[in-house]
């Protein structure tokens, strides 16, 4: 709940000066933001109206008015306009040193229904979180921001203002397709909340029925029987779904699922648990299409027959050893032929280590460097990189990235293997959703959707440093590229 009054004034104001600015207009706010000065008969009167985002200063005070003349009125120097004294509600809770808040969006769905799916995205029996009406997401949304330490309450009265007609979200809901933002809301703020909330906020546009919030309003042409969100934040491939009603009997049926990105491009998925695990034909009948018979082939030993796309960097690795690097593969690291047998899991974790203890992988360096710098730029733009020479001659720390770079660029080339990795992509009934954000740092919440059936793919290996074995931002990934 939103702080007010008294509590208010403890929190942010007392016994100190403040700059702040004027809040944007809400029910709560209306007819209350002007700078009143006193008469003759020493009562307050209206002086002049103060718009929304007019910067003041408020006095520093040891004592707060719960009655009387002065009831919930603050002193300020609103500047041109001149002193005088203005009701609190009116101020925004701007703080200096204000953090980065952690708001990711499976912590705001707690107040949806328990919902078990038994397929969605080709997982089987996926915990989600579903919402029949636009109420009961925004509920659940300030519920989660209420109860983030890290965001700070003028975010979340923020959010409680675009919702409610009350900031104390009692009222009923405004149906706003646009943020009046405070002035004190940096763009650095709202980009965050972009990036969060923006995964849910096409939710509760698309309950509302707001066309007028998408590029292409197909995605709320047909009656809604609920919006939900996979409970698990890693779950692969999409971060929501629409159920739409009376489109089939079937519950595997009738969904439209949902990748949300911020920005014009966002996030690139991973390869391994987002086309990975869908690739269902036998590595045997991929003969025209070389570099996905060897990555299936490759996800299948590891993962014991069935992909499930969770070994990304045991699958980087065996495919480097065995198919650029050219050694045996084993369970024990061993120099006893002319061509050594590598153990990929034990050389990953040395690498990761730093510290080499067993003299064969020095020749897995040599032979990555000559593989890596015999390579063509024109078929291998990303391994080639100089970036990557550099990181393996230091001692091999440049091991993963090339691994992850040679498959991504090999990938982009065999474009048989990229039509079929393609297909299990863009077979599905997907929507790839963009928020503009420059548009919602205006305040305009505005989609761009797009089925997934137009896109093409493009790999990239290029998302982690190239010296960082861990490669924590991610190995072989994609972009879906749209026509228009």
């Amino acid at each position: 709940m939103a702080t007010k009054g008294i509590d208010k004034w403890k929190k942010y104001f007392q016994n100190q000066e403040v700059e702040t600015y004027i809040k944007a207009n809400s029910s709560n706010t209306r007819n209350k933001n002007y700078l009143h000065t006193q008469n003759n008969a020493g009562d307050l009167v209206r002086a002049k109206r103060l718009e929304h985002g007019h910067p003041v200063t408020i006095f520093q005070r040891d004592i707060y008015h719960e009655s009387g003349t002065f009831k919930n009125m603050i002193s300020v120097d609103a500047g041109n306009e001149g002193t005088g004294w203005v009701h609190i509600d009116c101020l925004d809770k701007v703080k200096d040193g204000r953090a980065t808040f952690q708001i990711e969006s499976t912590k705001l769905i707690n107040l949806g229904d328990d919902i078990i799916v038994p397929m969605l995205n080709e997982q089987e029996n996926v915990p989600c979180k579903k919402f029949t009406s636009a109420e009961q997401l925004a509920k659940s949304i300030l519920h989660g921001l209420e109860n983030e330490p890290s965001v700070p309450e003028y975010i979340t009265e923020q959010v409680a203002q675009f919702f409610y007609d009350d900031v104390d979200d009692t009222g009923t809901l405004t149906g706003d397709a646009q943020f009046v933002w405070n002035a004190g809301v940096s763009d650095k703020e709202k980009n965050q909340l972009g990036v969060y909330l923006g995964e849910l906020l096409i939710g509760y546009m698309i309950l509302l029925k707001k066309a007028v919030c998408f590029a292409n309003a197909e995605i709320v042409a047909y009656p809604v029987e609920y919006f939900a969100v996979p409970k698990d934040p890693s779950f692969p491939g999409i971060d929501s779904f629409i159920q739409y009603k009376n489109e089939s009997n079937n519950p595997n049926a009738g969904k439209y699922l949902i990748s949300s990105k911020a920005g014009k491009k966002g996030a690139s998925p991973s390869v391994w648990s987002n086309i990975m695990p869908h690739m269902k034909q036998n590595p045997g009948s991929l003969g025209n299409s070389p570099t996905l018979r060897k990555l299936q082939q490759i996800c299948k030993d590891v993962d014991g027959g069935t992909i499930n796309g969770k070994r990304s960097m045991r699958y980087v690795y065996r495919y480097g050893v065995k198919e650029i690097l050219g050694f045996n593969v084993g369970p024990t690291t061993s120099d006893r032929s002319q061509n050594p047998t590598i153990n990929p899991d034990d050389l990953f974790n040395q690498l990761k280590s730093g510290c080499l203890t067993n003299p064969v992988y020095g020749k897995v360096i040599r032979r990555a460097l000559q593989i890596q710098t015999s390579l063509s730029s024109s078929n291998f733009k990303e391994a080639s990189s100089s970036s990557v020479t550099s990181s393996l001659k230091k001692c091999g720390s440049g091991m993963t990235a090339f691994f992850s770079r040679y498959i991504s660029d090999q990938l982009n080339t065999d474009e048989n293997s990229k039509s079929r990795m393609r297909n299990a992509v863009a077979g599905k009934k997907m929507y790839q959703a963009y928020l503009d954000t420059s548009k919602f740092r205006k305040g305009q919440i505005f989609f761009s959707t797009k089925k997934v059936t137009t896109a093409e793919l493009e790999f990239t290996g290029g998302k982690s440093a190239t010296d960082l074995i861990t490669a924590s931002q991610g190995t072989v990934n994609y972009t879906l590229k749209f026509s228009n």
